[in-house]
């Protein structure tokens, strides 16, 4: 019997061996078995073998990784900074921490898994997060390389905000994709790596690892001495702030 019918089989060479020598030995055993008979048992074998091992490639092809196109950012800066990765359906499925006062927000650890908007409502529940809130100021990034996305999350987290928090106590902003990936080389979230531009556009004194170390409250106190947009006390219009940055990173996409 023939046994050319291997070499078309995308299958280790390990495995054609093993399959082969197991058809050798029970073909010994039974000599009397007709030649349709042990092309049977040899069909049986392959599948034994070697089918398993194509289900696994199958299952690889049809659950391709997500690309990194799909994925959105969502920057959380307060005084603990961190930042949200969320998929196309809107599921939180990453936190990266920047500080370590993220350890101080018990919800942080429940967040994978949930839609973007019940993670904003865990934050807003959180007992230690509305202590910093209290006297802090939220900053709110958005990033994906899909700007109708983007555009999305922008408004959805705009209308929860506004619902909930007066507007001098937040800001949202959509942070052009050099900043974006600035950050990431300083190991700040984007959001926050934003503002620390901003400020160092109208004072170089400052050093970007001086800046990082400030809450978002003194971050835009330090601010407030030199956009007219922003009272003494940090005090920001999302709305009208937020557009000044989109039209900033317009410019620079």
């Amino acid at each position: 019997m023939h046994f050319d019918e291997f070499n078309d089989i995308h299958a280790s060479e390990e495995t054609k061996k093993k399959t082969l020598a197991y058809v050798m030995r029970k073909q010994k055993k039974l000599p009397y078995q007709k030649p349709a008979l042990a092309l049977l048992i040899t069909s049986c074998l392959l599948l034994l073998f070697i089918f398993p091992s194509f289900l696994t490639r199958q299952s690889v092809k049809n659950n391709p990784v997500s690309s990194s196109d799909s994925i959105s950012y969502i920057s959380v800066d307060i005084n603990p900074s961190m930042e949200w990765a969320v998929n196309e359906k809107n599921i939180i499925i990453d936190v990266t921490s920047y500080n370590e006062d993220v350890k101080n927000l018990s919800f942080v650890t429940s967040l994978k898994g949930k839609t973007l908007m019940e993670g904003m409502n865990l934050m807003m529940q959180d007992t230690a997060f509305q202590e910093y809130l209290k006297e802090g100021f939220l900053e709110i990034g958005i990033y994906s390389e899909q700007k109708q996305q983007e555009n999305k999350l922008e408004k959805q987290i705009n209308d929860f905000l506004e619902e909930r928090l007066s507007s001098s106590k937040y800001h949202c902003s959509c942070p052009n994709k050099d900043t974006f990936e600035r950050s990431r080389e300083q190991k700040i979230s984007f959001g926050k790596y934003s503002v620390i531009q901003e400020i160092l556009l109208y004072d170089s004194t400052y050093s970007e690892t001086e800046l990082k170390s400030k809450s978002m409250r003194e971050l835009y106190d330090i601010l407030a001495l030199y956009d007219e947009d922003t009272s003494s006390k940090g005090k920001h219009h999302g709305k009208q702030k937020g557009k000044h940055h989109k039209q900033q990173s317009v410019q620079k996409r």
